[in-house]
């Protein structure tokens, strides 16, 4: 099995449907981050950015098995944008640890202006099931996280949001999540390990700069107490520098 993460060949990159990929999966973003956690006041501009970067990808594994399956990005500093896309039915199987598939799609884009003062990732996830170490059993209709870094009056803000409609997980209740779930809000799995919802990592080390990045769902495989397989579903990451 591999021991190093690689990035999963499936998917599809670049010409025109890409691009009208960017702009749906954009609107997904946006509209994520407009659910009460982007208002800005009427009075407040957009400014331009010296540095921008991104990332996004809809299945992220680590441990036993290290894959990024459906990866966008990173984009340079000086900005850009990329997209990546599985459409099902895909099966995988890696040995007796993890198989995944999906009759739905997967989908992930970044996109970075330095003139607009703007980072933005997201994630879209339609379809999956999942099965890890004979342990764990997962089934989700849909998962979606973006990140949002922006810069308003030359001040570097950055926001996140996940959306998680029916994500059932054995030995646990159905999860639905929303831009209102708290971040790193964790479950025990009884006997398999845990899963932490809309986990955040958020930096701003000054007014200028700001990094986030988000997982709608992280399950932690540990049956015996120590992680032997990480499973994230749909991760997104922005950074800005504004000038």
């Amino acid at each position: 099995f591999p021991t190093s993460e690689s990035p999963c060949g499936l998917g599809q990159k670049g010409g025109v449907i890409m691009t009208q990929k960017i702009s749906w999966l954009t609107l997904i973003a946006i509209s994520l981050l407009l659910v009460g956690l982007l208002v800005w006041p009427t009075e407040s501009k957009a400014s331009s950015a010296s540095a921008v970067s991104g990332d996004a990808t809809a299945v992220r594994l680590s441990g036993l098995v290290n894959l990024s399956l459906v990866k966008a990005g990173p984009i340079p500093s000086t900005g850009g944008s990329d997209s990546e896309e599985l459409i099902g039915p895909i099966n995988l199987t890696l040995g007796s640890i993890l198989s995944l598939s999906t009759a739905g799609s997967l989908e992930a884009d970044t996109t970075g202006n330095l003139g607009q003062g703007s980072a933005s990732s997201g994630v879209d996830i339609v379809d999956l099931t999942l099965s890890a170490l004979g342990l764990l059993n997962a089934r989700v209709d849909t998962v979606d996280s973006a990140t949002l870094a922006r810069c308003v009056n030359g001040v570097a803000v950055c926001t996140a949001a996940i959306s998680i409609q029916r994500l059932k997980i054995t030995g646990l209740a159905e999860i639905n999540a929303s831009a209102t779930t708290p971040p790193n809000t964790k479950l025990t799995i009884p006997g398999v390990g845990s899963v932490t919802i809309n986990k955040q990592f958020k930096s701003q080390p000054n007014s200028k700069t700001c990094s986030i990045t988000a997982m709608a769902a992280e399950i932690a495989v540990a049956p015996l107490g120590l992680v032997t397989q990480s499973i994230i579903l749909a991760e997104s990451h922005s950074d800005i520098t504004c000038k």
